[in-house]
């Protein structure tokens, strides 16, 4: 360590090290900067494939309930339509199939894709808004629906047993919470967009961009996720989206 000698006191001193400047500071606070940014997008990432990875554990546990009730129901799987004399919402889930199936492993906690943590939906999950008898989940179950039929032609048939997987989509069971509101009086629903955001497009807004992709859950019990580009588009009352085989 370097002394100096006071001159007035003529005693030794330390001498102080020499302070930051103020364009020595700036560019630490850059490089400081420029790490940030190159970090957050991998820990953004990194936090996304953990809410899909919780979107598979999630459908697993769902669909292998859904196959257990079917064993004990003749093969017939749990029934997502509600008991209303209107045509079918594949976007509302049946009351009483709900109360059922809570006997077989199914909760609140696992009735929801991760992405929905980011919306005030959240609250209303596992419960009937509507006071119909229809519950709201952040999943669309396929399962016991009203079949698709257009111009006399059938678009889609919904899986009603177990062992039903003979024609496109109906391997399908469970998926993340996505429709298009095809123009009707409320919101587009969209999850996982540009990683995780949930994001509820105006009624006359086309939801762009849509869904990263969704979790999705089959009848062989496998879930996980399937990109938006291999999704195939439902025109039921919404528009909804499925795997198609």
């Amino acid at each position: 360590m370097t002394t100096w000698i006071n001159r007035r006191s003529g005693l030794p001193e330390r001498h102080k090290g020499r302070a930051f400047t103020l364009v020595e500071l700036l560019v630490v606070i850059a490089i400081i900067a420029i790490l940030a940014s190159l970090l957050v997008p991998v820990l953004a990432s990194a936090k996304e494939r953990g809410r899909r990875a919780m979107d598979g554990s999630n459908l697993h546990q769902m669909v292998t309930s859904s196959l257990v009730y079917a064993s004990d129901a003749n093969d017939f799987l749990p029934a997502g339509r509600r008991n209303l004399a209107a045509t079918d919402d594949y976007t509302w889930f049946n009351g009483g199939t709900w109360t059922n199936m809570l006997s077989y492993g199914w909760s609140q906690r696992v009735a929801y894709c991760q992405s929905l943590n980011f919306s005030t939906l959240l609250a209303y999950v596992g419960t009937d808004p509507s006071g119909a008898g229809s519950i709201f989940m952040g999943w669309i179950y396929w399962g016991g629906r009203d079949d698709v039929i257009s111009d006399g032609a059938l678009v889609y048939s919904s899986p009603k047993k177990a062992s039903d997987r003979t024609n496109p989509g109906s391997d399908t069971l469970v998926t993340c919470l996505c429709y298009d509101s095809n123009g009707a009086p409320w919101n587009s629903l969209m999850p996982h967009v540009k990683g995780s955001a949930f994001v509820q497009y105006a009624s006359d807004a086309r939801p762009a961009p849509p869904a990263d992709g969704l979790a999705v859950g089959r009848l062989d019990g496998s879930a996980n996720w399937v990109p938006w580009a291999q999704l195939q588009p439902l025109q039921q009352a919404d528009i909804v989206y499925y795997e198609s085989r």
